[in-house]
């Protein structure tokens, strides 16, 4: 895990896992397995505040592969912008669209905080599970309302910060979002540990009330925070009757499950 003036360096950390991934085949294995397991709900979940015209705009920001857009506009018709900074994903996301016919894509080379976009200039933007990977998580959702249209929405998924976020996913690093404990959690990982437990690189949990105030701040009017539905999978747990355990407490308390969601309307 490098550092990078003490911080985590995310982009060439990514960039390194996103070659290896290349290397072995492995990224057309997960498109398979991510439309098998993740796409439906998310789709179902984005159209409860999103119905897309064929004219609309989609950005996906930390976009990898790209494969929500991708089966995003075969299903809507809408144009399809991504945006990384790993040059390594992004030869896999044109690959894809290219194989599947898709010609009304754009993949951009860039960092979210400065985007290469101009102005009111999109529909509907997705993060799934990217801003947390941001120390200034506000510089990513100002960035994110200059580029929305007026009526534009934004649509992310992160980490939520409950009991499990403070104990057992400190196995791979998660940084709660609080005064005072997030530069703890931070000198712990990063300074002491050098990031050794950096599972996914610099990566935050967030209270709702947090994001709230967040987008708020930015100018957003119209925000809304709730559970994200994901399929739950614990491979990492050696035992079945475990891995049925750890995904019934997920899906029944708060204080364990992983991900929410924070919608926001300019």
């Amino acid at each position: 895990m490098k550092l990078k003036n003490g911080l985590i360096d995310n982009q060439r950390n990514w960039e390194k896992l996103y070659k290896m991934k290349l290397k072995k085949g492995s990224l057309l294995k997960e498109y398979e397995i991510y439309k098998e397991r993740y796409t439906e709900d998310t789709i179902n979940q984005i159209f409860k505040v999103w119905r897309p015209k064929k004219t609309d705009v989609y950005l996906e920001i930390g976009c990898g592969p790209c494969f929500l857009g991708l089966e995003l506009t075969k299903r809507t018709g809408v144009k399809v912008i991504g945006i990384d900074f790993s040059p390594t994903t992004l030869k896999v996301a044109r690959y894809l669209f290219r194989k599947e016919e898709i010609k009304n894509a754009q993949f951009v080379l860039g960092d979210i905080t400065q985007m290469p976009l101009p102005d009111n200039s999109i529909d509907f933007i997705f993060g799934g599970g990217v801003i947390e990977h941001f120390e200034n998580v506000e510089k990513v959702i100002d960035e994110i309302y200059r580029v929305l249209k007026k009526g534009g929405i934004s649509y992310n998924t992160v980490p939520l910060l409950n009991f499990a976020s403070l104990t057992y996913r400190q196995l791979w690093g998660n940084i709660p979002y609080l005064p005072f404990i997030k530069h703890m959690f931070e000198f712990i990982h990063i300074r002491f540990l050098g990031g050794k437990h950096l599972r996914f690189g610099y990566e935050l949990s967030f209270l709702p009330s947090t994001l709230y105030k967040m987008h708020f701040h930015s100018g957003f009017r119209k925000v809304k925070v709730g559970k994200f539905k994901v399929n739950l999978v614990f491979e990492y747990l050696p035992f079945s009757m475990l891995r049925k355990i750890a995904t019934y407490i997920s899906n029944h308390s708060l204080l364990f499950w992983p991900v929410i969601y924070v919608s926001a309307k300019k």
